[in-house]
């Protein structure tokens, strides 16, 4: 390919290597096509007699690039990670390349001082995704799978001839069916402003009802609210944190499904060289972290529901004659008879 062609691919630090990996550039002295190569001891002075050879050696320049959209490294250059990138970061400025004219500035001691860039070899490959699986992280999510399975197994082993499904109607059902000895006689528990002191028992029979107006939020401890609302608001900045940096080289509008110029590249092979410097432990937790954050969201806020739902179920028999929800079946309460108070003829 041409070598426009190939800086097109190869000198933007932030375009990922998609369809071709290594290359070689053919360069040659200008206007001396009969050049098969240097001595590096007549060109290079600078080096020390262990690296200075008599044989005539086409190699000018051999190094390793690694291109990622966000990662690049210079062996030689000692070009490291870090953003933004500048034009001293290019594959260009480190060969002293001049991509308009193709002519290369040498760092001869001796010699040519320019070289024309031909054209380039690259090779091709086919794009391919893989995924690493690792053995630690899989064998710690198999155990406490398994150990999760074994729990339920033993709860629904245990417990097989357990009601253990209790609804207000069942516990109310229990109320009035089997007193104890501090409620016999009473059909109802807990009115606004009745307060009995410690030890004292309340006297039986029927009194009047003082109803109280209060909002569906008192069912939840303020205590509660406090806590969820720090816990939503904690998570929302998790998330805008994480749509942030996934928006900081491609922006949502911009994304697509599949691998694209701008996606993310992550080095698969082993080594202590990888794209974003994380581990796979690492890796799979930070995944999963959205996934743990809307669990935690979801377990708050039916915490809250579920309190807010079950007082308005309870106070509907204060206000007025509902059915009872009873799992059994059985009925035990007279039809003419209130939750919270009975009425005597």
């Amino acid at each position: 390919m041409s070598v426009s062609a190939c800086m097109d691919i190869y000198n933007d630090p932030y375009k990922a290597l998609r369809k071709h990996r290594n290359v070689v550039m053919v360069v040659q002295e200008p206007g001396n096509s009969s050049m098969k190569g240097w001595r590096t001891s007549e060109v290079r002075s600078d080096l020390p007699s262990s690296n200075r050879s008599n044989i005539v050696n086409s190699l000018f320049l051999m190094t390793e690039l690694s291109l990622t959209d966000d990662y690049i490294q210079w062996n030689e250059a000692g070009v490291g990670v870090g953003k933004p990138f500048t034009e001293k970061d290019t594959i260009a400025y480190q060969l002293r390349l001049d991509v308009d004219t193709g002519i290369m500035k040498t760092n001869f001691t001796s010699g040519p001082e320019e070289l024309e860039a031909l054209y380039c070899l690259a090779e091709p490959i086919e794009e391919s995704c893989g995924v690493r699986v690792s053995n630690v992280a899989l064998l710690v999510s198999w155990i406490f799978t398994a150990l999760k399975a074994l729990v339920c197994l033993a709860v629904v082993i245990k417990c097989r001839h357990d009601n253990l499904l209790v609804t207000p109607g069942e516990a109310i059902d229990s109320f009035i069916s089997a007193p104890d000895a501090s409620t016999s006689g009473l059909c109802w528990a807990g009115a606004p402003g009745d307060k009995v002191e410690k030890g004292k028992r309340r006297d039986a029979g029927a009194r009047e009802w003082k109803g109280e107006t209060r909002k569906l939020g008192c069912a939840v401890p303020r205590g509660l609210w406090i806590s969820s609302y720090l816990l939503f608001a904690i998570f929302l900045g998790i998330g805008v944190g994480l749509l942030a940096e996934g928006s900081r080289t491609q922006p949502v509008t911009k994304s697509s499904f599949g691998p694209t110029s701008q996606t993310l590249g992550h080095n698969l092979n082993a080594g202590p060289e990888r794209s974003d410097n994380m581990g796979d432990i690492h890796r799979a937790l930070f995944a999963n972290l959205p996934h743990l954050v809307l669990a935690l969201s979801y377990f708050a806020y039916n915490n809250i529901m579920t309190r807010m739902l079950s007082e308005r179920e309870l106070s509907e028999f204060g206000r007025k004659f509902v059915p009872l929800r009873l799992i059994s079946g059985t009925k035990l309460i007279h039809p003419m008879e209130r939750v919270f108070g009975v009425v005597e003829a």
